[in-house]
């Protein structure tokens, strides 16, 4: 058990401190960047706002970050090392995590998830409900594998990638790029390039941001 503080007090940060809570784990507070959470409470915790003296306070302190984006959530492991932050990761008493898979640092394994033999994850990556993730797959950093999502064996997903809800990445897919996303109900067939959106069954490339 340990006493945790969360980063972000939005959809997220509800979520968060319900899984810390059913993990055992005390909530110290929140940190937000909105001004207009400052005073209120989640989870009967008080809400702070991100400032100047956020540092002091988390020093030497486990966290979690509950940022939906991945990108920012990147960031904030960043900030994490450079004040002394030490994040923490989380695993739902009912999710199912083979005792042979790495789990980084900061990373978030919720309600009913299945994690399988020989898998990797990456820090800050977030697996949610329902989702399963096969054998030898790796996810890169803070990549988020949404509701009912069903990864395949033995593929390599990189950094800040979104699987979407309901999506299935196939076994025989070698590689998910990094800020890759997935849309929701998806069926990939094949490689995603980096920075690529695919959707449909099968998914098919929709645009690109680079």
């Amino acid at each position: 058990m340990a006493m945790i503080w969360i980063y972000g007090a939005g959809a997220c940060g509800r979520t968060a401190s319900e899984l810390a809570l059913a993990s055992g784990h005390v909530i110290a507070g929140f940190i937000d960047d909105d001004p207009a959470r400052a005073g209120t409470t989640v989870a009967s915790a008080p809400v702070h706002v991100r400032s100047s003296a956020t540092p002091d306070l988390l020093a030497g302190q486990h966290v979690v970050c509950a940022i939906g984006n991945a990108q920012t959530r990147s960031d904030a492991f960043t900030w994490f090392d450079a004040i002394g932050a030490i994040p923490i990761t989380l695993i739902h008493p009912t999710a199912v995590v083979s005792p042979s898979a790495s789990i980084g640092r900061g990373s978030l394994i919720h309600a009913m998830a299945v994690i399988w033999a020989g898998v990797v994850l990456g820090e800050g990556v977030m697996i949610s409900p329902g989702a399963r993730v096969a054998h030898d797959t790796s996810i890169g950093a803070c990549s988020l594998v949404s509701l009912g999502a069903l990864v395949g064996s033995s593929l390599t997903i990189g950094e800040r990638v979104l699987v979407g809800m309901g999506a299935v990445v196939s076994t025989g897919v070698s590689t998910i790029g990094d800020d890759a996303l997935i849309g929701a109900g998806s069926v990939v067939v094949r490689d995603v390039p980096a920075a690529t959106t695919v959707a449909g069954n099968p998914a098919h490339a929709m645009r690109s941001s680079r």
